[in-house]
């Protein structure tokens, strides 16, 4: 709590203007609702909203939203009868009376410790037993040198002439780059500019040269579509859930699967010749990542949709020329994505629609040399209309009447062949992203400030396609961060530091450690909890 007034709340705005901390600001709000909701639960016996939390399912955490009044009224009586439960515990413990007091408090922070490690237990437990993908399938490039920390990530481009500038030098830029990864723009002086005001380590190790965004003028120079600022073909009074559309009423269709460079091939020029006719203006993306045994990570599969007519009967087994929502199998085509996805990702006529594009477009670089030109971001469009969440659960909650599957969160995509309830996960994905997106674009045609409109949405997600990928530096004073939990790093409440518990020679055996696990996972293409976990 700050006490700052008018020039912390400056600040806060301030800070909020800023993507990168939008996002996490949103992403922190929305796992404070669901703990609180979740806490309200377990807390439901002690208060007098027992039937009606009940009532709400076990599933539904997320009944309410962050800034509803009605969920810190209950909170605030769920913390009062905490507090009672817990003075009854100390009048007993005061009264001699402390039978099974201890067998319970010892049951309740066992059964909190459990929950804290189900997510990353789930994901250990899920893991595929099978050989590595990088050993098995053409173009990765994951060992050494692209894991190395004194070597730049070198592009590989699925353009000749970008790659033909490259390998010249023409992208060859001083310095490690780390600072303006995240943000190549927008800057008066012509220096790149980090949105995310990330601060490194001094001592990091990282390459002293790095290459530009080699896209960076197509993505700085476009100019928006005259069709894409304009609503006239969108009928804005259609609020009928997406789902509930005849067009979605096929529950055995979950997507075309496509491992083969052939069916690709007909694909993309499904695409093109759509795009030629002006039938395709736009395509919905979306990628599911694995990152435990890898060190940098990798993409295992790319969600595809194009829009879905209103008159279109859907097929129960549709094919490449019927359907309209295709995962491609980014394992066995690995070596061949770029040739053929990389023209219409680039493909200024064509928008990507998609959610939280942060990642995924480091990804495309990372693993397939692919870049997007065109981009709208459903999820900063969700922060400009100050949606109550930016996450994709809410708007297709909002919009298409659909409650996400969150089971395969943390699933293996590495797995072949994938299961038909993951494949079914995955596609929702973008199954309805195009039609969210019509609605969005209605609702920012339609608002009444200047400050919030469909260019202004295309110019943020702009700089979200201006993030240029970049290996993870080593920072040899990282092991600090485990010694004590951490606490080594900062002061304690009185202001002063925190001295760590281990000897000297203790302390030098841990960097020792800390610095041969990331070299180790780096040559051996592992993630650094995999060779060797924190607890360990």
């Amino acid at each position: 709590t700050s006490s700052g007034g008018e020039e912390d709340d400056d600040e806060f705005a301030f800070r909020m203007s800023l993507p990168e901390f939008a996002s996490l600001n949103n992403e922190a709000r929305q796992s404070l609702t669901s703990l609180l909701c979740k806490a309200l639960q377990g807390t439901a016996h002690l208060t007098q909203y027992h039937q009606l939390m009940n009532d709400s399912g076990d599933g539904d955490n997320d009944v309410y939203e962050f800034d509803d009044p009605e969920l810190w009224e209950k909170c605030a009586d769920a913390c009062d009868a905490v507090l009672d439960r817990v003075s009854s515990y100390i009048n007993k413990y005061n009264s001699g009376d402390v039978e099974n007091l201890v067998d319970v408090i010892g049951a309740v922070s066992s059964q909190a410790r459990n929950k804290a490690s189900n997510s990353y237990g789930r994901m250990i437990q899920g893991l595929a037993s099978m050989e590595k993908p990088q050993n098995i399938f053409q173009g990765f490039v994951t060992h050494p040198p692209q894991n190395t920390r004194g070597e730049p990530f070198v592009p590989i481009i699925f353009d000749v002439d970008k790659q033909a500038l490259l390998d010249g030098g023409e992208f060859n830029r001083e310095g490690h780059g780390l600072d303006s990864k995240n943000y190549s723009g927008d800057s008066n002086t012509g220096n790149d500019v980090d949105i995310t005001k990330r601060k490194y380590a001094p001592d990091m190790v990282a390459p002293n040269h790095h290459y530009g965004h080699p896209y960076k003028e197509e993505i700085e120079s476009l100019e928006y579509r005259p069709w894409q600022l304009d609503v006239s073909g969108i009928d804005s009074n259609d609020d009928k859930k997406i789902a509930e559309k005849s067009k979605y009423k096929n529950p055995g269709d979950n997507g075309v699967w496509i491992d083969n460079e052939d069916d690709l091939s007909q694909l993309v020029q499904r695409i093109t010749q759509g795009h030629a006719d002006g039938e395709i203006y736009e395509i919905a993306l979306d990628l599911e990542a694995h990152s435990h045994r890898t060190f940098a990570g990798f993409v295992c599969l790319i969600q595809l949709s194009i829009r879905r007519p209103d008159e279109s009967n859907s097929e129960k087994s549709p094919d490449i020329s019927s359907g309209y929502d295709f995962l491609i199998d980014a394992l066995t085509l690995r070596h061949v994505i770029p040739a053929h996805l990389g023209p219409i990702l680039a493909n200024p006529n064509i928008v990507k629609v998609m959610h939280g594009a942060d990642s995924d477009i480091p990804w495309l670089q990372r693993d397939f040399g692919c870049y997007i030109v065109n981009l709208f971001d459903t999820g900063r469009a969700s922060r400009m209309l100050s949606f109550p969440s930016a996450g994709l659960a809410y708007l297709l909650r909002k919009y298409a009447g659909v409650d996400p599957d969150k089971t395969h969160q943390l699933s293996d995509w590495r797995r072949r062949p994938l299961p038909e309830d993951m494949r079914a996960y995955a596609v929702s994905d973008t199954r309805y992203l195009l039609d969210i997106y019509d609605r969005l674009l209605v609702a920012l045609f339609n608002h009444s400030s200047p400050d919030v409109s469909i260019a202004c949405v295309l110019d943020k997600s702009k700089q979200v396609c201006l993030i240029r990928y970049d290996k993870e530096p080593f920072k040899p004073s990282g092991y600090l961060t485990i010694m004590d939990g951490g606490s080594r790093r900062f002061k304690n409440k009185s202001g002063n530091k925190v001295t760590p518990e281990l000897s000297s020679q203790h302390e030098a055996a841990l960097k020792a450690l800390y610095d041969w696990r990331d070299h180790t996972a780096r040559q051996e293409d592992e993630s650094v909890l995999y060779v060797c976990p924190n607890a360990a």
